[in-house]
């Protein structure tokens, strides 16, 4: 998560001056590693995607991996690329298509 995703989370729960200081202190533990988060993110959905084809119910686990790629979406976790990419892997190679699964055996 970025430092503005956060201030923008709890802007409508905090006071403007405990803002500063969570931020500070967030800040000081390092939560706000801009540069790496986004590969980070990316990387464990491919894997929570091809975690979720290798189970028994694969349908129900790609549509929880499905709402955690929206919701990386939304808050800027990952970009637009990366977002199809993962989309595709997730609906179209394995929701709509399920026997492309048993292809990858």
């Amino acid at each position: 998560m970025t430092k503005s995703q956060f201030i923008s989370i709890v802007s409508g729960f905090l006071a403007p001056y405990l803002i500063n200081a969570f931020v500070e202190q967030a800040e000081s533990k390092g939560y706000f590693n801009e540069s790496q988060s986004k590969e980070n993110t990316y990387s464990a959905l491919k894997k929570k995607i091809a975690y979720a084809k290798s189970t028994p119910s694969p349908i129900r686990n790609l549509y929880e991996a499905k709402g955690a790629i929206d919701m990386a979406r939304q808050l800027g976790a990952i970009t637009c690329d990366q977002y199809f990419e993962l989309d595709h892997k997730c609906v179209y190679e394995g929701i709509n298509n399920p026997e492309y699964m048993k292809k990858e055996d």
